[in-house]
């Protein structure tokens, strides 16, 4: 299995998020880094915000007001007090970080943490601190407390398949149904945006469970998934060369390998400067399974 230190999440997560809140995408803007003082200080948070007064589809928007900051924790992340009274603080920041006075009024800022597993510690802290727990849907839980903004935790186990198969599988438990499940839904993509996030899940998703990802790939669905996905998501590749997204690619290598150490500037250079689709693709792929930067630059055939 894959240490999750090396996987990166987050860009799983936010396309995991875009796919889920697609049926209000016209309605909504996504932010995936906080800057919240002139600092800076950068905070790994999704904000989601609200264009107008709208009805969010998704049951995980429900309590969405204007500006909506989303906390995702990876498998291996933990979610106790700290961390959600941290969380809270950001919010708070992000609030009086505006230039002018009351631009964000209080009342329109919420915050959801995601996790995959229930923080089971940190509800019974909750619980002896005088904070309502509400369960509002399956794995959607309401942290109420008079005084405080509206904060929910999303426990993506508890979620049904069938209405957020995109979070459930960015988790290193994966069930084959449920692969199955993402293959069947993903056919119906046709917007090249929600194919370019459906391929960041399922990176992310292939990373941390191969031997169950490989057992799916020899069915007749992944077969199909193949022969009618997978172009889409080649076009969605080409079209990033115009996007910028190829250049994320680029960049999100580089980010892996600096966990081993200072990248060369002419490795780096070299794999910024590349463009062709499916080299970046296996270097991605290449980066979160070596161990040092020597070993890539081998593996690699780079000189």
């Amino acid at each position: 299995m894959t240490k999750d230190k090396k996987v990166q999440w987050h860009p799983g997560f936010y396309g995991a998020m875009h796919l889920e809140l697609r049926e209000n995408k016209e309605d909504l803007e996504f932010a995936e880094e906080v800057i919240l003082n002139t600092l800076p200080l950068r905070v790994d948070m999704l904000v989601v915000k609200k264009k107008h007064d709208c009805e969010i589809k998704n049951e995980i928007g429900k309590i969405f007001g204007r500006y909506n900051l989303i906390e995702y924790k990876s498998p291996s992340d933990s979610l106790n007090y700290d961390v959600f009274l941290k969380g809270i603080a950001y919010a708070y920041l992000y609030k009086s970080n505006e230039a002018h006075v009351d631009d964000i009024r209080l009342e329109e800022v919420t915050l959801s943490f995601i996790r995959e597993m229930k923080p089971v510690k940190l509800f019974k802290i909750l619980r002896n601190e005088k904070f309502i727990i509400e369960e509002k849907g399956l794995g959607i839980y309401y942290i109420i407390k008079e005084g405080y903004i509206k904060i929910q935790i999303i426990v993506s186990r508890e979620l049904s398949d069938k209405n957020h198969i995109w979070l459930n599988v960015l988790s290193n438990r994966v069930k084959e149904e449920q692969i199955v499940k993402f293959l069947d839904v993903s056919q119906s993509m046709e917007s090249l945006d929600d194919v370019n996030y459906l391929d960041s899940v399922w990176e992310v998703m292939e990373s941390v469970n191969r031997e169950i990802v490989q057992k799916v790939r020899e069915n007749e669905m992944t077969k199909a998934w193949a022969e009618i996905v997978q172009p889409k998501i080649d076009e969605a590749f080409n079209s990033g060369f115009n996007n910028g997204s190829v250049q994320g690619k680029a960049e999100a290598i580089i980010e892996l390998l600096e966990e081993y150490g200072t990248v060369p500037e002419d490795l780096r250079q070299k794999i910024l400067n590349e463009t062709e689709l499916e080299k970046l693709r296996k270097w991605n792929k290449l980066a979160a399974r070596v161990e040092t930067i020597e070993e890539f630059k081998a593996e690699a055939d780079i000189v």
